[in-house]
């Protein structure tokens, strides 16, 4: 059963189907929106800190589950996500849970990530194939090899009297 815990306080959860050996910082979720109203408003570079200090586990944690482990993507997104809230900052001002708006756009910003890196990926795998040389080319010229000749110097005609044009 999960210990109740205050604002400000730590607790640890332990269910049946799954253990958290981490501590929880329970925030007060007006205390985040007055802070990023302060943000919002007045610029206040210690209120966005803080609000980055309070969500940037739920964010990376939350983001490295949706990168397949890639902590360095993981990262990225990570900023990525602050670097959203920093520019929409007025407009979320106003929601009810910031938790909620963090958790979807690092949903989103994840997603996003993962479509660019494997784009990149078939890119560069696209670039490898076009950069080594075709087997299947040099068979060709054995084939075409005698057809050219023949087709250039007929056999009924002697080599003398008629010269082939080649370009």
């Amino acid at each position: 059963m999960p210990s109740i815990a205050r604002p400000g306080e730590t607790a640890r959860i332990s269910c049946p189907v799954f253990t958290f050996t981490g501590a929880i910082r329970w925030t007060n979720v007006n205390d985040d929106l007055q802070l990023l109203r302060r943000y919002a408003e007045e610029g206040s570079e210690c209120a966005f800190s803080e609000l980055v200090a309070r969500h940037i586990d739920l964010v990376y944690t939350a983001t490295l589950r949706q990168v397949a482990g890639d902590t360095h993507l993981a990262q990225d997104v990570t900023q990525t996500v602050f670097a959203d809230l920093a520019r929409k900052a007025r407009a979320l001002s106003g929601r009810a849970v910031l938790t909620g708006w963090l958790f979807q756009a690092t949903r989103y910003a994840a997603a996003k990530a993962v479509r660019t890196e494997r784009r990149r990926l078939n890119r560069e795998l696209e670039a490898v194939a076009m950069q080594e040389p075709s087997t299947g080319t040099e068979a060709n010229w054995e084939q075409l090899s005698p057809v050219l000749d023949e087709a250039v110097a007929p056999r009924h005609q002697r080599p003398r009297r008629r010269s082939p044009a080649l370009l």
